[in-house]
C-alpha cells in the first residue's frame, strides 16, 4: 500500500505568473519535491511566529486575506473539478 498522498492545487496564470514560470523551469519529476520544500519553509515561519496562522497571505505582503475570504468551496468556483480519484487511478 502506497503512503503517497496526492493534492490537486490551482493558480491563476496571470496573477501567479511567477509561480507558473518557476514550476515550468523545474524538472517535471521534481516539482512536487520543491512544492514540499516551500511548504516546509512556510510551516517553519508559522511555527516561529513570523506569520500569523489565522490569515492567508497574498502575494502583496502589505495585504492580508482572512480565512473566510481565502476559503473557496466547489460550489463557489465554477472552474473547480475534483479529479483526485481519477488521478489516483490513472495507472490502473
Amino acid at each position: 500500500m502506497s503512503t503517497t498522498e496526492r493534492k490537486l492545487f490551482s493558480y491563476d496564470l496571470e496573477e501567479d505568473a511567477d509561480i507558473h514560470k518557476f514550476l515550468n523551469q523545474l524538472p517535471k519529476r521534481q516539482q512536487s519535491k520543491y512544492i514540499r520544500m516551500a511548504l516546509r519553509l512556510l510551516k517553519e515561519k508559522f511555527d516561529q511566529g513570523d506569520i500569523a496562522q489565522s490569515r492567508a497571505i497574498s502575494p502583496d505582503t502589505t495585504r492580508h486575506i482572512t480565512n473566510e475570504e481565502a476559503t473557496v468551496s466547489s460550489e463557489d468556483n465554477d472552474d473547480f473539478e475534483d479529479m483526485s480519484d481519477d488521478m489516483l487511478n490513472l495507472g490502473k
